[in-house]
């Protein structure tokens, strides 16, 4: 089957959202393209743990994975997996496809494919040190009458690799008009009305949002999106009273749907070179475990960080404080408080899960926040499994162990 297939499904009662996107299609199996294949891939999901995960603030897993398989027959496929609020799915769709748009159109940055080259070589270099890599290649190999000493000259051909080479892999195996999108989407949750009355069908989307708010007085996105309508049709008083709804259901739900996406856009044009954000002891906290548990990595949010382009510094200066210590200074200086839950504010949500364990934790054994963050900041790359981040490869009896940095 060929074309574009875009199908909803509903089901089960959480907010949550899932988008699927499968590219399938027969190819020729070349050992040279399977390797430009797997480093495209490689390059997108950096591309998306910046844009989604990072910048956006929209989910914590997911990505991009795909193979390149000769049998039954020869052919390749590629699935996207996007985790996130039902809210979230348009943006984050769009996102993905804008990465792939300029991988084909030859955007992917060089830095990104010299990660990449470090990373295939590295997990060589771990992986031949095993007899199962080298089984696995001569018995395949044998079956498919290739030339086994390939494997030997992994390196070069890794090095070899091209920004074209990703293009041209990015432009066939990523054909935006040849692939199938599914959306989960919780019962009850009104798409066509999530689109804001495109196409000026402002008055169907108006009466959509209605709906959903019958269903679910609670559901602070339709009373959101029900403002922004109203303010299209000119209803500012009504547009008011939705926004201030959603601020009484959800404190923080529009700060967390302009998301940091916005802010670092705005910084830029009001040239801006530092953006300072207000992320405390215990939000670093939360995103590591959130991270740890759902993202299958180490890393949270740092104190100072520079932005891919390098023309915006963003400053957490709250970083070592306590959320606690926070909320008695702004008590005892009189400060108006707004509640901000950025990640995730509804009971059960991930971030606030992980809000609940530590301060769990910190309740029977007091003190446990402040080592966990002395812990971030003292790394030691040798007593973990990243070979990325130190050589395993490398360490031979007889040496000097090799430090950390």
């Amino acid at each position: 089957m060929k074309g574009v297939v875009d199908a909803n499904i509903k089901k089960g009662k959480e907010p949550q959202s899932l988008v699927t996107v499968l590219w399938t299609g027969e190819t020729d199996y070349n050992n040279n393209e399977k390797l430009a294949f797997r480093a495209l891939i490689d390059a997108l999901n950096i591309k998306v743990i910046e844009k989604l995960r990072e910048e956006l603030g929209g989910m914590y897993s997911g990505g991009l994975n795909g193979s390149i398989q000769k049998r039954p027959y020869v052919h390749y496929s590629v699935s996207a997996s996007i985790p996130c609020g039902p809210e979230n799915v348009d943006k984050l769709t769009n996102a993905l496809f804008d990465i792939i748009k300029n991988a084909q159109d030859g955007k992917i940055p060089q830095t990104d494919l010299d990660k990449v080259k470090e990373t295939l070589k590295k997990q060589y270099k771990v992986s031949i040190q095993e007899n199962e890599p080298w089984l696995d290649n001569l018995s395949q190999a044998y079956i498919d009458q290739n030339n086994p000493e390939e494997i030997l000259n992994y390196e070069q051909r890794v090095d070899a690799l091209t920004l074209q080479d990703l293009q041209k892999a990015a432009q066939k195996f990523l054909d935006m008009k040849n692939y199938v999108k599914a959306v989960l989407y919780p019962e009850g949750y009104n798409v066509r009305g999530s689109a804001y009355g495109r196409g000026g069908q402002y008055q169907a989307a108006l009466k959509d949002f209605n709906q959903a708010i019958q269903l679910n007085p609670n559901f602070y996105q339709a009373y959101s999106n029900r403002a922004l309508i109203q303010r299209f049709l000119g209803n500012q008083e009504a547009a008011l009273a939705d926004y201030n709804r959603s601020i009484q259901i959800n404190a923080n739900y529009d700060a967390a749907y302009i998301g940091r996406g916005n802010l670092y856009r705005i910084a830029r044009e009001e040239g801006c070179d530092a953006l300072v954000l207000g992320h405390h002891r215990e939000d670093i906290l939360e995103t590591f475990f959130m991270n740890f548990f759902h993202g299958g990595r180490l890393a949270s949010m740092p104190a100072k960080l520079l932005n891919d382009e390098g023309n915006l510094v963003v400053l957490r200066p709250l970083a070592y404080c306590a959320e606690d210590d926070m909320a008695k200074f702004a008590a005892a200086m009189q400060f108006p408080i707004i509640p901000c839950d950025l990640c995730g504010s509804q009971d059960g949500l991930q971030r606030n899960a992980m809000k609940d364990m530590l301060a769990d934790i910190e309740r029977r054994m007091p003190g446990r926040k402040d080592t966990m963050l002395r812990a971030l900041a003292h790394v030691n790359p040798s007593h973990l499994l990243d070979p990325k981040l130190f050589d395993f490869a490398g360490l031979m009896a007889g040496e000097t162990a090799p430090k950390s940095e």
